[in-house]
C-alpha cells in the first residue's frame, strides 16, 4: 500500500507541472488540458471541467505541455514560441522569434514555378545565411525547430523526398544570441529528411511530415 501511494503520487505531482494553461489580456490565468488549436481558436477544458474557447486575440500567452500535441491554420506572426522540459509556451504580440537576431535583409528571386531566398545578419560578428527553394502553390505547413542544447555555430538541411522543397541554413553567432527556435514554411503532405550539424553534438538526423497548415515544434535531441 505504502508503495501503491507512492506512485499515485508522483503522478500527480507530474501531472501538476505539465499541465496547460491560457493567459488572457486582462492577466486571468486558465489551467488545464487543451483540447484543440486550430484556425486561431483555442478550445481548453479547465481543471473544474469548464470547456473555454478563445481567439488569439483574447490572449496574451498560451503553454501547452504535450509534444506531439499539433496546431492546424495558426497564424502567429507576432509571437514568441519557447520550449522547454514543461512544454511549448506562446507569448503572444512579441517580436518574431527571438527579437533583434531575426531582423534580416531579404531577396527574393522566382521563376518556373519555384522561388527561393536568402537572408543574412548583420548585427555584430553574428553571421546567418538560409536558402529555400519551393514550389510557390503547394499547400503550406510551418515547422518550429527547436534546440536547448546546440552550439552557437552550426547548420540545418531540409529536403522533401521528392526533391521539390530544400532548405540549407547556417548560423555563427556571439554568445549572447540564440540560433533557436528557428521557423520555417515546408510543403505540406510529403515527407522530409533533416540533418543538423555542429561541433558539439555532431550529426543528428531525422524526418517529419505535417499536414496542410500544420505547425508543429520539432525540438532537436542529440
Amino acid at each position: 500500500m505504502k508503495k501503491l501511494f507512492i506512485t499515485l503520487l508522483t503522478f500527480a505531482f507530474t501531472q501538476a507541472i505539465a499541465q496547460d494553461y491560457v493567459q488572457k489580456n486582462d492577466g486571468t490565468v486558465i489551467k488545464g488540458e487543451t483540447k484543440s488549436f486550430d484556425d486561431n481558436i483555442l478550445t481548453i477544458q479547465s481543471t473544474d471541467n469548464q470547456i473555454f474557447k478563445f481567439n488569439v486575440n483574447e490572449l496574451s500567452k498560451i503553454h501547452i505541455a504535450r509534444e506531439d500535441f499539433k496546431m492546424n491554420n495558426i497564424r502567429l506572426e507576432n509571437s514568441r514560441f519557447e520550449t522547454g522540459e514543461d512544454g511549448l509556451t506562446i507569448t503572444l504580440g512579441q517580436e518574431v522569434m527571438g527579437g533583434e537576431r531575426r531582423h534580416k535583409n531579404k531577396v527574393y528571386s522566382s521563376g518556373g514555378g519555384s522561388n527561393s531566398s536568402s537572408s543574412s545578419s548583420s548585427n555584430s560578428s553574428s553571421s546567418e545565411t538560409e536558402t529555400i527553394s519551393s514550389n510557390d502553390k503547394a499547400a503550406k505547413a510551418t515547422i518550429i525547430f527547436e534546440c536547448k542544447v546546440c552550439d552557437k555555430k552550426g547548420k540545418l538541411k531540409l529536403e522533401s523526398n521528392d526533391g521539390t522543397f530544400s532548405s540549407n541554413w547556417s548560423f555563427s553567432l556571439d554568445d549572447d544570441k540564440e540560433a533557436f527556435p528557428h521557423k520555417m514554411k515546408i510543403e505540406a503532405n510529403k515527407k522530409f529528411d533533416w540533418t543538423y550539424e555542429d561541433k558539439k553534438n555532431g550529426v543528428v538526423k531525422g524526418s517529419l511530415k505535417l499536414g496542410a497548415d500544420e505547425t508543429f515544434v520539432y525540438t532537436i535531441k542529440p
